[in-house]
């Protein structure tokens, strides 16, 4: 199975030609690179693909950030349309989508051009990474508490709760915050009362929700070290930088790069 992408010129000569496999990794490539690809989403430098919530590697058939709307898609939250690209399509990275019509392929069983490993490996994978998720949450939940805490000490306020997003409960509105603010407990992010998950955070079009989610992936893997781990990258870039989320904050580089990672 292949999806074949063609780019012509006004005079309808063909200018440049691309193949995908399946899952999107390029076979063949001829010409200038075209600004659209595998799905009509949008290849970066390092062969990664935008799906607007999170980044696509086709080449390990996974997404390279957990799913943001949380287990709606399934226990592994790096799955790519449960790896059934043919039945089908992701297009916001959040919920895999039906596309409506059922194909099968009883002759070939390479059909969706698995990288050379066993189901078998591949299905002890999927599980483990969906138990990292559950562990991760588990070992956050003391920061989650003090996050909603928070929270609800708004709502009396005017501070509005949401859920499930950007791997957090989310509370909007917050006057308890500094109104242009946000801040990441555990899996819970409160946000001021000028901005939202969806205010514009910098030039790369990064928004607040997907910046603070990373810090949700921080508490998963810090669980009760997270907050001095802010406390101590703060004053590092408080001291080296002037201010506290400047490069020398190891909580906030990779919050800040692009695509966003955790660290």
């Amino acid at each position: 199975m292949e999806t074949h992408q063609t780019n012509t010129s006004g005079s309808k000569s063909i200018t440049a030609t691309q193949r995908f496999n399946a899952f999107g990794a390029t076979i063949a490539q001829s010409g200038s690179i075209v600004q659209y690809g595998y799905t009509g989403r949008e290849p970066d430098a390092s062969g990664l693909i935008y799906y607007r919530a999170r980044y696509y590697d086709p080449n390990q058939i996974r997404f390279t950030q957990r799913d943001s709307a949380g287990f709606r898609d399934g226990f592994n939250r790096y799955t790519y349309v449960h790896d059934n690209p043919v039945n089908f399509n992701d297009p916001d990275g959040l919920v895999a989508q039906s596309i409506g019509v059922t194909i099968t392929n009883t002759q070939n069983t390479n059909y969706y051009a698995f990288p050379s490993s066993s189901s078998t490996s591949s299905l002890a994978s999927n599980i483990g990474e969906g138990m990292a998720s559950v562990a991760g949450v588990i070992w956050n939940f003391p920061n989650s508490v003090v996050g909603a805490t928070l929270g609800l000490a708004g709502v009396p306020f005017g501070a509005q709760v949401s859920c499930c997003a950007n791997n957090a409960i989310q509370f909007t509105n917050n006057p308890l915050m500094s109104s242009t603010g946000a801040i990441t407990l555990g899996n819970v992010i409160n946000y001021g009362t000028s901005v939202g998950a969806n205010t514009i955070l910098d030039d790369s079009g990064n928004t607040m929700g997907t910046h603070e989610e990373q810090h949700t992936y921080q508490g998963e893997l810090l669980g009760p070290l997270y907050l001095p781990s802010n406390f101590l990258g703060s004053t590092a870039g408080l001291l080296i930088n002037g201010k506290q989320r400047g490069s020398a904050n190891w909580n906030e580089a990779g919050p800040y790069s692009n695509p966003q990672t955790p660290w």
